[in-house]
């Protein structure tokens, strides 16, 4: 299992992201775990925000 991601670029992930099948009308409707086997949809989720746990992810 991949441990990390070098070379990964996060603002590049973060934009590709507006090209996924969730983003509607330039806003992304993110499936967000509240339990197991429960999610909602959040929008507006701040853009320092996913990048800072993108950058968790990556680093």
């Amino acid at each position: 299992m991949m441990s990390r991601a070098d070379g990964v670029d996060v603002d590049k992930v973060f934009d590709a992201t507006f090209r996924d099948k969730k983003t509607v009308n330039g806003k992304i409707n993110w499936v967000l775990p509240e339990a197991i086997g429960k999610v909602r949809i959040g929008r507006g989720v701040p853009e320092e925000i996913v990048k800072g746990a993108l950058k968790k992810i990556i680093e």
